[in-house]
């Protein structure tokens, strides 16, 4: 959580970023949903990857009955 509440508080200096929602404890979410562009969340899934601190998830498009 705390690596996570470091990245929210930076996040509010940066336009690419919009935080949408936390999910968890106040003060120690453990899940935070962006609004950002794909190019940006390949860049953040690159940069945490390579330190294995935090964990970039796309969504997933929604389809009817699994059916794209």
């Amino acid at each position: 959580p705390g690596k996570l509440n470091e990245f929210i508080s930076a996040s509010h200096h940066d336009p690419a970023l919009k935080l949408l929602d936390t999910i968890g404890p106040a003060g120690a979410p453990h899940t935070a949903v962006y609004q950002m562009a794909h190019v940006k969340a390949t860049d953040l899934k690159r940069q945490f990857g390579q330190a294995g601190e935090l964990h970039i998830e796309p969504d997933q498009r929604l389809s009817m009955f699994g059916n794209p």
